[in-house]
């Protein structure tokens, strides 16, 4: 038997709605955890007009991952965004540069090519997109993530759609 958890002093309900497979299944209530007698909070924590709020970077990243062809598995694009941002705010690795040296000096000219290529591109996507889309000072700090997923939609139209391709 679960015992009764409280929050805030308050008691909560107990989810009786479990459908065995880590679910609740009302869907008026929001479960803070999973399994049977967990607790639920009911319809009067949300907020309606939180529900009309939009969110631009998720907006953004969804879009994006869908040119890139991966949604809905959004993580895969959170992953090539965060390589974005690292690129416009730093550009390549320097140790990029020192892995391409020693594959040229093991004879691996295919790897060290590869390499000066990410190179290449990391420091184009700084050079283009560093000035106008990051850095302070700019009056539009509280705006910095919007901005990076700004110009990771460019980079996204640019890289996975031709001139007549359209997204679902």
């Amino acid at each position: 038997m679960t015992p009764q958890k409280t929050t805030m002093g308050t008691r909560d309900t107990l989810c009786e709605q479990y459908d065995g497979a880590g679910r609740c299944t009302d869907p008026d209530r929001i479960c803070l955890r999973r399994g049977l007698g967990d607790v639920c909070l009911g319809p009067s924590i949300r907020d309606p007009a939180a529900a009309q709020q939009r969110d631009p970077l998720n907006d953004i990243l969804v879009e994006c991952a869908k040119m890139r062809g991966c949604y809905p598995l959004i993580h895969r694009t959170l992953h090539e965004f965060d390589w974005f941002c690292t690129a416009v705010i730093w550009g390549a690795d320097p140790g990029l540069e020192a892995e391409a040296q020693k594959a040229e000096q093991n004879q691996n000219l295919s790897l060290a090519s590869f390499l000066r290529e990410r190179i290449a591109i990391e420091d184009g996507i700084k050079a283009r997109f560093n000035r106008d889309y990051y850095g302070y000072g700019d009056g539009h700090e509280d705006e910095e993530l919007i901005r990076l997923a700004e110009a990771f939609r460019i980079y996204c139209q640019e890289q996975y759609l031709s001139q007549e391709d359209e997204y679902p």
